[in-house]
Order: structure tokens, then C-alpha cells, then sequence
């Protein structure tokens, strides 16, 4: 995280100047913040007020990590951002009270002007802002806003790249299971996989509905469970054609075997039809 919000030069000169002066010394954790610090502001990466310590200790000094939320406000081009502890399972009133806090760095991108690259943040959510900030300047309400982006791969993209909507894919179906949001919300999210073609956002995506398909197995809507996703893993069984039909890169390998399990599950495009033709040509 430290590499992304400082800049990856900034971040590898810190580490370097931290080794060079204790390489052969004892040191602790507050010594390798100083480095980077003291690296950050001579590059003006890190805001002069602000310390590395300050930020690093909240994540690791304490347990858990943060659930940002995100709310935008259409009519005046803001967002309120606010963050709390992330539990999986939903706390009692007495838990709910926690007071944990973290310095977040918060990047964001618009369709107006889609940078999925620059992972510098555009602001911090920290804790002396009561743990919550509004954002000025937001584009109108037909245009997405993307946060915490996800630019590991320093190249220019036109459209959401795969790493972000892998993200958004598996934080919308998480956020449904948890009960923070509408289950018809995030399902209209992951419905967009019919025209995903990258391996990625399906692991995501499919990882999380096994867990809803274990929920609803035996119960009166399991068809209409296995209708939905039946609707985008279809194409997808049908764009890599016969099972026997191995892709030549890994990454579609992967892909294929992750669509031919759920296309077999669900009897789709006669997946189970075609293995037994291939066990019975096996043995």
C-alpha cells in the first residue's frame, strides 16, 4: 500500500536509505517509518504535516481493517465518506461501538476523466476528521465514480481494468451477504459478467455465488438462482467451445476450467453430456 500511495520511487529510495543506515544495526519499525518520511517529503509525495508513523501505525498496531463507505449526493456533485471496522458477521450494539480508526488513502476516478493508473490518493480519510469527509467536485449522476483504485500496472486503459472490476464484482456480493447492501443491487452489478471475457472478474464473481448457491441448494428459488447465473456463464461456456478444447495461455486455462465446472453444475450448452462422452473415451 505504501508503494502506491507514495509513488514506487519514492517508496523504493525510502527503503533503500533505511537498509544503508542500519543495515548492520538493530532497528525498529518507527525507523524504517522516519526513512520513508523523510524520503516522501524531500519528493513531495507526503504532505510536510503528515508522517508515515502516523498513517502506518493505525494498520498496524491495531486489528482488523476499514470498511469505507461511499455515498454520493447527485444533486450537489458531492460524496460523503465515512469508514468503520470491518466485520463479516454484524456486530452487537456493544461491538458496533468500536472506536478503531485508520488513516485510508482514498483514490478515485471518474468517467469524465478515467485514470485507472494514478494511485497517488486525492485525499486521506484520517482520524482527526471524525472519521468521515466530504468530496467536492463530482461529475453528474450518469457518470460512474470508481474509488480505491487498484493501478498495479503502470499503462493507460480507456475502460474499468480487470484488477477494479474484479473488485467491484466481489465487494458488491460481499457487501449483500453482510447485509450492508440489497441482494437486487448486487445482482444487477454481477449480471455484467455475460460480457466479461477476462478470468479475474469470474473468479471473483464466482467464488462468492458458491457460497449463495450452498445457501439456496434445497429451497424453493434455487432455479431462479441457477437461471441468473446461467445467464452470463452460457456465452462464456460457448466462446471456448468443446471441454477438450484447452486454451494455449494459462490465464484462459483457468478460465475454462472455472466456466466448464459451473457450465457441468447447471447441465448448460450439454457441458455433462460432453464429459461423459470423454470418460467413456477415457476408459
Amino acid at each position: 500500500m505504501m508503494n502506491l500511495f507514495l509513488g514506487e520511487a519514492t517508496f523504493r529510495k525510502g527503503v533503500s536509505n533505511y537498509l544503508k543506515e542500519h543495515g548492520f544495526n538493530n532497528a525498529e519499525q518507527d525507523d524504517l517509518w522516519s526513512s520513508l518520511t523523510e524520503q516522501g517529503h524531500k519528493d513531495n509525495t507526503l504532505d510536510q504535516e503528515v508522517t508515515i508513523k502516523e498513517i502506518m501505525d493505525t494498520w498496524t498496531l491495531q486489528t482488523g481493517y476499514p470498511l469505507v463507505t461511499v455515498i454520493r449526493d447527485y444533486e450537489n456533485g458531492t460524496a460523503r465518506v465515512t469508514q468503520g471496522r470491518y466485520l463479516q458477521i454484524q456486530p452487537d450494539k456493544k461491538e458496533a461501538q468500536n472506536e478503531s480508526c485508520w488513516w485510508v488513502p482514498l483514490s478515485y476516478t471518474s468517467q469524465a476523466e478515467p485514470r485507472f493508473n494514478i494511485t497517488r490518493p486525492n485525499t486521506w480519510l484520517n482520524c482527526a476528521d471524525n472519521r468521515s469527509i466530504t468530496i467536492q467536485g463530482l461529475p453528474s449522476r450518469d457518470h460512474w465514480v470508481i474509488f480505491n483504485i487498484n493501478g498495479a500496472g503502470v499503462y493507460r486503459v480507456q475502460s474499468i481494468g480487470a484488477m477494479n472490476r474484479a473488485h467491484l464484482t466481489m465487494n458488491a456480493l460481499d457487501s449483500a451477504w453482510r447485509g450492508d447492501m440489497e441482494y437486487p443491487v448486487a445482482m444487477a452489478i454481477v449480471s455484467y459478467l455475460k460480457r466479461e471475457k477476462e478470468f479475474l472478474p469470474w473468479k471473483a464473481g464466482l467464488s462468492c455465488l458458491n457460497n449463495i448457491d450452498r445457501m439456496l441448494r434445497r429451497t424453493p428459488v434455487y432455479g431462479g438462482f441457477k437461471r441468473f447465473v446461467g445467464d452470463p456463464v452460457a456465452p462464456a461456456f460457448g466462446q471456448f467451445g468443446k471441454i477438450t478444447d484447452v486454451p494455449k495461455k494459462f490465464e484462459d486455462v483457468k478460465h475454462h476450467v472455472a466456466i466448464t465446472n459451473w457450465a457441468c453444475k447447471y447441465n448448460i450448452g450439454g457441458c455433462r453430456q460432453q464429459a461423459q462422452k470423454v470418460i467413456y473415451y477415457i476408459f
